[in-house]
C-alpha cells in the first residue's frame, strides 16, 4: 500500500470515528468510483461527504489536491473537484491530527485547497482558509 493510500485510509477512518462519536448514521459506497466517500445522516438530514487527507505543507499552509485521478484501461482519468458532487469536504490534516469540515458549495478553486493555521501577511487575499474556522462538526450541522 502506498503512503498516500495509507494517509487517505487514515483520513477516512478519522472522519468515520468523529461522525460516529457524534451519533451520525454512516454509510459507505460499495464501489470505488463513487463521487463521495461516505454518507452521514442525523435528525433526517443527509450529507454526502468527500474525504481528503494531507500532510503536505507549502510554506506555512497545508495543501490538498482536490482533483481525483484514477487509472483506467485507456489511461489516467483526472477529474476536477465538482462542488455539486458532495455537500461536505472533510479534510484530515495528519501532522495536526484534526479534521476540517467545509461546505462544498464554498469551495471555488477546483484543483487545490489551502488551509492555514494563522493569517498570512497578505490577510488571505489568495483565498486561503483558516483551519480554526472549520474544525467543528457543528459548522455544517445546521
Amino acid at each position: 500500500m502506498s503512503q498516500s493510500h495509507h494517509l487517505g485510509n487514515t483520513g477516512e477512518a478519522k472522519v468515520l470515528y468523529e461522525l460516529t462519536k457524534a451519533n451520525f448514521y454512516i454509510f459507505t459506497p460499495f464501489r470505488e468510483d463513487s463521487q463521495v466517500d461516505l454518507v452521514a445522516i442525523k435528525d433526517n438530514h443527509v450529507w454526502r461527504i468527500q474525504v481528503k487527507s494531507t500532510g503536505y505543507m507549502r510554506g506555512s499552509a497545508y495543501q490538498t489536491t482536490l482533483r481525483n485521478s484514477s487509472i483506467r484501461r485507456n489511461g489516467v482519468v483526472r477529474k476536477k473537484f465538482d462542488p455539486k458532487s458532495c455537500d461536505i469536504l472533510a479534510v484530515y490534516i495528519s501532522p495536526l491530527d484534526l479534521i476540517c469540515f467545509i461546505k462544498a458549495s464554498d469551495i471555488k478553486n477546483k484543483n487545490v485547497l489551502t488551509l492555514r493555521e494563522n493569517l498570512s501577511k497578505y490577510n488571505n487575499q489568495y483565498g486561503h482558509r483558516l483551519i480554526s474556522d472549520f474544525t467543528s462538526l457543528l459548522a455544517f450541522y445546521k
